[in-house]
């Protein structure tokens, strides 16, 4: 079939009434529902919008975060922040699930029924997971790390020199430290005599 100027004027007119038929269509069922009560509530409605900054890594990624009755109800990157400006990684923006998301039935912003919220403790050789309270975990981790400093520091190598050193513990920083923070820390692990020191950031 031979494209004419009036075959074209004639299809395009049939194309929008067309599109613009069914926007109407589409139109009237969203106001039917809403009407009706069917489409959920826009869950950002009266939130407080506020930006921060993503506590991953060192590069500084701009967030914004939404929050509604003092909870994040969602988070997503800022797009005004130089570094990122918008986007985020798989970990910058996921955090949000590590303490809420969201329902899929409901659509609703609830606990993550995943996270783990107190204390779980295995025995060696045990097989069943103890719920104990952080005075209990403070106090393991303490005698575990005397324990094991005791056990396997190092004071001499084969050559005879003095190394003083532990290297059967690693010891993890965390992004969400500031510098005073992760300078103490490094401190306190080297006074352990650790040499294996590393960031959450780089894994």
């Amino acid at each position: 079939m031979e494209l004419t100027r009036r075959s074209f004027v004639k299809a395009t007119t049939a194309s929008l009434a067309a599109g613009s038929l069914a926007g109407l269509m589409t139109s009237s069922k969203e106001a039917k529902a809403v009407e009706l009560g069917g489409l959920p509530e826009y869950r950002l409605t009266d939130s407080t919008e506020t930006t921060t900054v993503c506590p991953f890594c060192s590069v500084g990624c701009g967030a914004v975060c939404y929050t509604k009755d003092g909870e994040l109800i969602n988070l997503e990157g800022d797009p005004d922040n130089p570094f990122n400006q918008g986007g985020m990684c798989a970990k910058g923006i996921s955090q949000f699930g590590l303490r809420r998301t969201v329902d899929r039935q409901s659509g609703k912003v609830i606990d993550n029924p995943a996270r783990v919220k107190k204390v779980l403790y295995r025995a060696p050789g045990g097989t069943e997971w103890e719920e104990k309270d952080w005075d209990f975990a403070y106090q393991r981790i303490a005698e575990k790390m005397v324990e094991i400093r005791e056990q396997d520091f190092i004071k001499t190598n084969e050559a005879g020199e003095v190394v003083n050193r532990l290297e059967t513990i690693s010891w993890l920083g965390g992004a969400a430290l500031d510098n005073e923070e992760l300078a103490l820390s490094v401190k306190l692990a080297r006074s352990f005599g650790l040499v294996q020191v590393e960031h959450q950031a780089r894994i």
